[in-house]
């Protein structure tokens, strides 16, 4: 006993004369006239020869002609998930917001470094005395030879940043 399953879209007789319904292809060996159900939305494009049969017979497509073949072939269905499309597309534009606005957060962060390097830039070049804490936290006057050597390291940041 076969039991009919309502997913099948293939169906055909099968080798030992009994019905056979699946939901994939028959096997080569399987004649077009053994065939009895196919899929809605399966095409033939080209015919196909199978047992030595001759290519009118074997398809039911050979008496079409190309053209009509090509516009059959061209309403079959691509194969991609539109839902799953859908969700692709969507996950690309997520990332490239967040790519986004990843580089206006950088941009910002560039830039106040930027304005903080000028004004120290501002202030080593004024000629006012500078001076800061040492490791003890005891005060300490910047010489000359210090300032400059902190100046260029300034200027570098200012390069770097403000670029």
């Amino acid at each position: 006993m076969v039991s009919i399953s309502a997913h099948a879209q293939w169906a055909w007789i099968g080798k030992d004369g009994s019905k056979v319904f699946s939901d994939r292809a028959p096997p080569v060996d399987i004649s077009d006239q053994q065939i009895f159900k196919r899929p809605s939305q399966v095409f033939v494009v080209a015919p196909t020869v199978r047992g030595g049969q001759s290519a009118s017979s074997a398809s039911p497509m050979a008496s079409v002609p190309v053209a009509a073949q090509a516009a059959l072939s061209a309403s079959k269905p691509s194969g991609i998930d539109k839902e799953l499309a859908q969700r692709i597309k969507n996950s690309e534009q997520a990332q490239a917001e967040k790519r986004r606005a990843d580089e206006e957060k950088l941009a910002k962060v560039k830039a106040e470094n930027c304005d903080r390097a000028k004004q120290a830039q501002a202030s080593f070049e004024s000629g006012s005395r500078i001076s800061r804490l040492n490791k003890q936290g005891i005060r300490e006057i910047l010489d000359d030879t210090e300032r400059s050597a902190e100046l260029k390291r300034i200027q570098s940041v200012v390069q770097s940043e403000c670029n």
